[in-house]
């Protein structure tokens, strides 16, 4: 499409702004001249974005994980759950061997009237006194175990698993002496002693070993 002047209708060269023949401004079409100016403005406010994005790095989003998420063993940490059968066991179990040691052993050997029989069965007297030092025994290691496990010290479990496997020993040879020396005893009682001692190894000890609350929760 050839382009003519509005005055004069001489022949115009693209893109001029005036007339060279009558000097007479040339009217331009607004789309055109809008489409130059958005393509200048675009062209303008792209160049250095485009240019700097293409060499940047991109953006990193920021981190939003929380301390529970970026160490899923947090949230077992602590004396909860499992443990919590096993810190009030702790804690009465001394109270239980105290009571039974002095409601029940004690009055044996100060009982004026078996004193004639223990007199004439020496060992039945020395397995009394064995109960009360084991007993005794048993006390102050759980006393030590209470302070590692409320401290929650690394080697309670290790100490822990150790007593249980000790208290079954000693509870089954003292079944087997007793026994032994007064075949005539009632078997029921050692033998729910000894029960007692089999379960309660059969349920912590692997326990102690393999949970991951515990290994999160001793570190100290």
């Amino acid at each position: 499409m050839v382009n003519r002047c509005g005055q004069c209708a001489s022949d115009l060269k693209d893109g001029a702004a005036a007339c060279v023949h009558c000097g007479a401004a040339v009217d331009r079409p607004q789309s055109a001249v809008s489409d130059i100016s958005v393509s200048h403005t675009v062209s303008t406010e792209l160049r250095p974005a485009l240019t700097d994005s293409a060499f940047r790095d991109p953006p990193q989003t920021p981190a939003t994980f929380s301390s529970t998420l970026l160490n899923p063993s947090r949230d077992l940490e602590g004396i909860s759950g499992w443990l919590l059968p096993v810190a009030i066991g702790l804690v009465i179990s001394p109270l239980m061997i105290l009571n039974n040691t002095v409601t029940n052993n004690l009055p044996v050997l100060t009982n004026p009237r078996l004193h004639a029989f223990l007199e004439t069965h020496p060992a039945i007297e020395g397995l009394i006194v064995f109960e009360i030092a084991t007993n005794l025994i048993f006390i102050a290691v759980l006393v030590t175990l209470n302070v590692l496990f409320f401290k929650k010290k690394r080697s309670f479990p290790t100490y822990m698993i150790l007593y249980l496997c000790l208290h079954l020993i000693v509870d089954a040879g003292d079944a087997v002496v007793a026994h032994a020396l007064m075949p005539s005893m009632p078997v029921p009682a050692p033998l729910q002693a000894i029960t007692r001692s089999f379960l309660a190894g059969l349920i912590w000890i692997p326990y102690l070993l393999v949970s991951r609350r515990v290994k999160v929760t001793f570190v100290h």
